[in-house]
């Protein structure tokens, strides 16, 4: 019966999809915005900036360490991990390094690198008891190290953060420890409180959503609610989305920059999906967010980077980009389980190392062949050091053609 409702529904997302324009095609490339979905105001910046802050909001695609703490935690965890993507860096112990401090880059670091500025996690920490009705966490870690490391705390990026909603992915609903998953309406609320505003030497980032897709569909294929109900939820995160940006904006931000959503159907988590049905049931939710962001922040003085293009173009020509393997993750859920003494077993990158030693030989979490280096997937979803390298070179490429960097 749910291979049915999902063949039938597909149908019908195909033609919904079609009256609204059709696929991925509508949405900008990589190279040059296309009309009529989007198009920069007249105001949006397109001299040189003088950056000196990285400012970023959104989820674990951007996440460059928030649960560190979850990860490090002794024995349960071995301290590894720390970021979702192939961590590595040896700590003492056969251990992982703090990745606030050494461990593998995601692509926010790998950008503040290219403009040599930094950007370290706003805050770490964990939520803790039902629906993380209490929080232990540390502000602004960075600032140990002085003033000046201070002002680098501006990465807000959670992992299983959603756009509006506190109750993301992965935080408790239950006794225990889980993540924080700060909305990114709270990540601005958090940058206000703390930086007063936005100013022209901010360089802004906006990459969220794909947990609003999650959930929904999610839901949807439980049969926890309709297809219709599936998809004005994520116009509606989208919709919320664009209010966000304009949030920035009148608040003094200037550099900003919002960017689509990948297709997650085309990632080895979609591609475990039990038919091709819900993988096309997938990728509509994810292309109606899109379109759905893209006709809201048309002629706002914003840019719009196009990482469902970009993962798209990868994922047809990896051997373009240097990548052997785009179809299984890189890291193995039962290295990761045995790493954990059982704690982890869905092969969370979160919790995966290429350099942890497990035992007198040494180890790391990762598959039998499979390299951080050549692999585009850590885990089901998110990108290794060689995916984040990708994204960030289509990010450069685009900051500069927008005329933002030399």
């Amino acid at each position: 019966m749910k291979t049915l409702r999902l063949s039938a529904l597909a149908l019908s997302f195909a033609a919904f999809l079609a009256a609204c324009g059709g696929g991925g095609t509508t949405a900008p490339s990589v190279t040059a915005p296309a009309a009529p979905l989007f198009t920069p105001g007249a105001g949006v910046p397109n001299t040189v900036g003088s950056f000196s802050r990285l400012v970023v909001f959104g989820d674990s695609l951007s996440d460059g360490g928030a649960y560190f703490p979850l990860t490090s935690g002794g024995a349960a965890t071995n301290g590894i991990g720390g970021k979702f993507t192939t961590n590595s860096g040896a700590g003492p112990n056969g251990t992982v390094a703090n990745p606030l401090a050494n461990g593998s880059m995601v692509w926010p670091e790998m950008l503040a690198t290219n403009l040599r500025i930094a950007t370290t996690p706003a805050v770490v920490g964990a939520a803790l008891g039902p629906a993380g009705s209490a929080e232990n966490v540390v502000a602004c870690p960075a600032a140990a190290a002085g003033a000046a490391a201070a002002n680098t705390c501006t990465n807000y990026a959670q992992g299983g953060a959603r756009v509006s909603n506190p109750q993301g992915i992965g935080r408790p609903t239950a006794a225990g420890a889980g993540a924080l998953t700060y909305s990114m309406d709270r990540q601005i609320t958090n940058h206000l409180a703390r930086f007063t505003n936005f100013t022209a030497n901010d360089l802004v980032f906006l990459f969220g959503g794909n947990n609003d897709i999650f959930v929904q569909f999610s839901t949807f294929a439980a049969s926890g609610q309709t297809l219709a109900q599936a998809q004005a939820n994520v116009r509606t995160a989208a919709t919320q989305l664009v209010g966000l940006t304009d949030r920035v904006l009148a608040n003094g931000g200037r550099y900003v920059a919002v960017m689509t959503l990948p297709d997650s159907s085309r990632t080895p988590f979609g591609r475990s999906l039990p038919s091709d049905d819900a993988r096309f049931v997938l990728s509509g939710l994810v292309q109606l967010f899109n379109q759905t962001l893209l006709a809201g922040l048309n002629g706002k003085n914003v840019q719009v980077i196009d990482a469902y293009t970009l993962n798209n173009r990868v994922i047809d020509n990896p051997g373009t980009f240097g990548i052997t393997n785009n179809t299984t993750p890189a890291c193995d859920s039962a290295k990761i389980s045995a790493a954990t003494s059982g704690s982890i077993t869905d092969g969370s990158s979160l919790f995966c190392s290429t350099t942890l030693n497990l035992g007198p030989a040494g180890t790391g979490t990762l598959a039998a062949g499979a390299s951080a280096t050549t692999y585009q997937f850590a885990d089901g979803v998110h990108p290794t050091t060689k995916g984040h390298q990708v994204l960030t070179d289509a990010i450069a490429a685009e900051i500069k053609r927008f005329g933002w960097t030399n």
